[in-house]
């Protein structure tokens, strides 16, 4: 993953050239002036010198998935300070503490999201947090309302290190916040937030009466589909509210609103059973998935195959076809959803595979709304055998 794939484009200023060029000359003198192993550089002139920004992302069961909002944010930041440095970018996945990689010298920074963390360890410095993040705007009951406004964004990095580097972070988000960038990203990635005061307490009373109930099932199934068990009851909100009984007009059913064709497909027999439903639903989703080019990048990857369950996979490339064609870029969600409405226009829909696409609106306002649950499911997680004011709590 380089800065060509970057999902927003910044020009680099001049000045940065410049202040490139004269790090380097002077990081190289260092380089032949120092035995090997004690090169005094700071951060900055590491990143210049290699060429690229390395940021580390932990991934596992207990963190933020690779398709969540708040990543696709954080990701979409760090290319574009990737672009204010004038280098290349690297994202290093792993399973182990970011802040090993960051003292072993693997990464450059990484994302955090509690930056009151280095208090058990002074060699690490942390950015001034650029985003507090609400999940849900209405507090409820118990305390979870209280954690929900506690997560807060930031940069961590090596403190040995980083002369230079605290002041480059600062014009950029200086510069950033000035020129509308900060705010573009914010509304791509978090717009979707917004409720209705009735579909928060709607979502709330459903989290709390229903949710439990299937929660297990969801669990079940995404171990074996590999497909995060909050996104799943995220879509099954959207389709039925969890309710295993729900029939639509046009004759889908069940939890996941399963059509009798995909569910034959699926092997799913009965489309009112929970388990069935879930499980029928899950593997359709992954394999939609897995049919997309394999050159779109999370977290459009899967929201774009979230498009694909709701309108068909079909559509959904019609739009990706379109997209290109107007020099934009079809592994993008924000580009290729710009396109999904032409698809309803005869000029458009003349000209490409699958013709007319009549849930094509729709399925922009399908995508929103499952962001928008799974994105707030990420920050619950219920307490065993807790009293029913506090069962459930921020993480």
């Amino acid at each position: 993953m380089d800065t060509e794939q970057a999902m927003i484009n910044i020009q680099l200023p001049s000045s940065n050239r410049y202040l490139k060029y004269y790090c380097l000359c002077i990081a190289w003198v260092l380089l032949i002036a120092m035995p090997i192993n004690e090169y005094p550089l700071n951060l900055t002139d590491k990143i210049l010198l290699d060429n690229q920004l390395t940021v580390a992302v932990r991934v596992d069961a207990q963190d933020v998935p690779l398709y969540s909002s708040r990543f696709g944010f954080e990701l979409a930041l760090a290319q574009a300070f990737a672009r204010h440095l004038g280098v290349h970018f690297k994202l290093v996945l792993t399973h182990k503490s970011v802040y090993s990689l960051l003292r072993q010298g693997e990464a450059d920074i990484a994302f955090t999201h509690d930056p009151k963390l280095p208090k058990t360890a002074s060699d690490f410095s942390f950015s001034k947090p650029y985003l507090q993040q609400d999940l849900l705007p209405l507090a409820q009951p118990g305390k979870a309302d209280e954690a929900l406004n506690a997560m807060q964004l930031a940069w961590a990095y090596r403190s040995n290190r980083s002369q230079n580097f605290n002041l480059q972070m600062e014009n950029f988000f200086t510069r950033i916040r000035q020129d509308g960038t900060f705010d573009r990203l914010y509304d791509q990635y978090f717009g979707h937030m917004e409720m209705t005061l009735a579909e928060e307490k709607s979502f709330l009373f459903n989290i709390h009466q229903r949710l439990p109930e299937y929660q297990r099932s969801f669990k079940k199934v995404a171990k074996k589909t590999q497909v995060d068990w909050r996104l799943l009851a995220a879509i099954g909100y959207q389709e039925s509210h969890w309710d295993p009984e729900a029939i639509s007009p046009t004759g889908v059913r069940g939890l996941m609103m399963l059509t009798r064709a995909t569910a034959t497909e699926m092997g799913v027999e009965d489309r009112h059973s929970a388990k069935e439903s879930i499980l029928g639903g899950s593997a359709y989703f992954r394999k939609l998935k897995n049919q997309l080019d394999r050159k779109i990048p999370e977290p459009h990857r899967t929201w774009m195959a979230l498009a694909a369950y709701n309108m068909g996979i079909g559509h959904l490339e019609d739009a990706r076809t379109l997209t290109l064609r107007a020099h934009g870029d079809p592994n993008n969600w924000f580009d290729v959803k710009l396109r999904i409405p032409l698809l309803q226009k005869p000029h458009y829909y003349s000209q490409v595979r699958n013709g007319y696409a009549m849930g094509a609106r729709q399925s922009l306002a399908y995508v929103q709304n499952v962001r928008r649950y799974f994105d707030i499911l990420l920050g619950y997680q219920p307490i065993a055998q807790a009293d029913e004011n506090t069962l459930w709590a921020m993480r």
